[in-house]
């Protein structure tokens, strides 16, 4: 890969910088807490100061600045306190790749109320340009459609079928599930039980059913029950 073409993960502290080369999707990822294996993330195990001129910070500014010379203990703080930083390339590539998966969801899950027809995906991307939709490069597709479907509404009708499920979530995993819940879909009601679990109703589309539950078990490890109400 070329200097010019990697991503960053980069942190500025008194007029210092500290860097370090990432997969910029994992990354993400490891900023929100969906992952924890710091190694999935880095991709190469050294930190910099100016990481595209190959330029390292002395030791004693690491231990100045972050306590420790430990790599993943630095990275970790990088990740998490500092900013992911993507060449425009990757930043273009990234939006045009969820802009094509947002479509497509659109288009199948949501139908035009005076038809009761789906809007071509055309149509769809015409009034995602006339909205002027920002589109997330580092948030899943259906995690951003709730949000971007209300901002069409203005341009286009807009009218889907809708199911509402009951999740019994363990407590060790409401932590990786809540955010995506409250993003991707529409909670009715919530029950925290005295053992941290989590017992909630959501609202989702009809056609995005399956998706959602494949998504939930996953970020859940298949613990997570589900029925319909």
């Amino acid at each position: 890969m070329k200097r010019s073409e990697i991503s960053l993960a980069r942190l500025q502290r008194e007029g210092k910088k500290f860097e370090i080369i990432i997969d910029p999707v994992k990354a993400y990822a490891y900023k929100n807490g969906k992952i924890k294996d710091i190694t999935s993330v880095v991709r190469y195990r050294e930190v910099f100061s100016d990481a595209r001129k190959g330029e390292k910070p002395p030791e004693s500014d690491l231990k100045e600045f972050f306590g420790t010379s430990n790599f993943e203990e630095i990275a970790d703080k990088i990740l998490k306190e500092g900013n992911i930083q993507l060449t425009e390339k990757q930043r273009k590539e990234m939006i045009e790749g969820k802009r094509r998966r947002i479509i497509d969801i659109i288009s199948r899950s949501y139908v035009d109320p005076r038809t009761g027809r789906p809007h071509p995906p055309l149509r769809v991307e015409l009034a995602l340009k006339e909205a002027k939709v920002r589109i997330d490069p580092f948030k899943q597709p259906e995690e951003q459609v709730k949000q971007i479907v209300s901002q069409l509404k203005r341009v286009i009708p807009l009218k889907t079928e809708k199911k509402n499920l009951v999740l019994s979530i363990p407590a060790k995993y409401v932590g990786k599930s809540y955010g995506y819940l409250k993003n991707s879909t529409e909670i009715i009601s919530e029950k925290w039980l005295n053992d941290g679990s989590l017992l909630v109703e959501i609202q989702i589309n009809t056609a995005l059913k399956g998706e959602f539950i494949a998504e939930i078990s996953k970020r859940t490890l298949g613990s997570v029950k589900v029925s319909e109400k």
